[in-house]
């Protein structure tokens, strides 16, 4: 875990950085992406890691940075067909979940279920490879949800298609 304390140091002077910065208006993926997605693939690659990972007050004190970032996945895995994108998404939206109401969860799990149909996956079997993870026990919640209630217009959300690609957005 020596690594793992090392790497959420380096990671959380980066996100110093990004707050305040208007991330969620960059283009997808921006560089901030970038380092997100390769931080949570190291630091939150299995059970173990999550579980420690989440024990960090500071990144929890972040957390509203996972769910902007979550949103950008669904994004990216819609434009990059790419089941991968929109599991990172939620771990991210784990992550954010500790801290958050099941209802703001669910609203940006609208669109990462949206994003793996578009995908071409099941939703019932990729949120199942999550389920281990402490805290994923909304991803079975949601699923039970009937289809018009899990779709992205109950949620807020739209898609659309803006000078960068494929793109999901809040209409509230």
């Amino acid at each position: 875990m020596k690594n793992i304390k090392g790497s959420i140091n380096d990671f959380l002077i980066m996100l110093s950085n990004v707050v305040g910065s208007n991330y969620y208006k960059q283009p997808i993926p921006s560089e901030v992406d970038i380092k997100i997605c390769k931080f949570l693939e190291n630091a939150a690659s299995t059970v173990e890691k999550y579980n420690f990972l989440i024990k960090n007050r500071d990144i929890l004190n972040n957390s509203g940075l996972f769910v902007v970032f979550a949103e950008r996945m669904a994004t990216l895995s819609v434009r990059n067909h790419s089941i991968e994108d929109v599991h990172i998404g939620i771990i991210a939206l784990l992550i954010y979940s500790i801290n958050a109401d099941f209802r703001d969860v669910h609203l940006v799990l609208s669109i990462l279920h949206d994003a793996v149909l578009r995908v071409g996956c099941s939703p019932d079997k990729e949120f199942e490879k999550i389920y281990g993870f402490d805290s994923a026990g909304f991803l079975q919640n949601f699923l039970r949800r009937n289809d018009k209630d899990k779709s992205i217009s109950a949620m807020g959300y739209i898609s659309l298609i803006d000078e960068d690609g494929f793109r999901y957005k809040r209409t509230w």
